[in-house]
């Protein structure tokens, strides 16, 4: 196993256990099967912790844009963007290099792609 997925899992077992999640290494999709409109308050401070490392960060963004996805084809939209919305854009903005792959995953085709256009 190369080093990214050594990261990429014991980041994801760590973010499992420190924030309760559902983990098996046999959950392929992880990110997008834990993302959790109702929590997003918890992975965004999860995310600002001193002691979240860049491949944490690199998953939670993921877990993020996922529940914020979900949010926007439930409920056809958004109303209005709230404090969280800008909170996880103000976060991809002051980590973009971090997140860059991430971003060019989710800037096409989905619900919230207009959100990132500016990123």
């Amino acid at each position: 196993m190369n080093k990214l997925f050594r990261e990429c899992f014991a980041a994801r077992k760590s973010l499992a256990e420190k924030l309760k999640l559902v983990y098996s290494d046999n959950m392929q999709d992880w990110e997008y099967e834990v993302s959790d409109p109702d929590r997003i308050v918890d992975f965004i401070n999860e995310y600002k912790k001193t002691d979240t490392n860049n491949a944490e960060k690199i998953s939670l963004m993921e877990i993020m844009l996922d529940s914020l996805n979900t949010t926007l084809y439930t409920n056809g939209g958004f109303k209005k963007m709230n404090q969280n919305n800008k909170e996880i854009i103000s976060l991809l903005k002051s980590n973009k290099s971090l997140h860059s792959t991430t971003l060019e995953y989710w800037q096409n085709g989905w619900p919230i792609s207009i959100l990132l256009k500016d990123i």
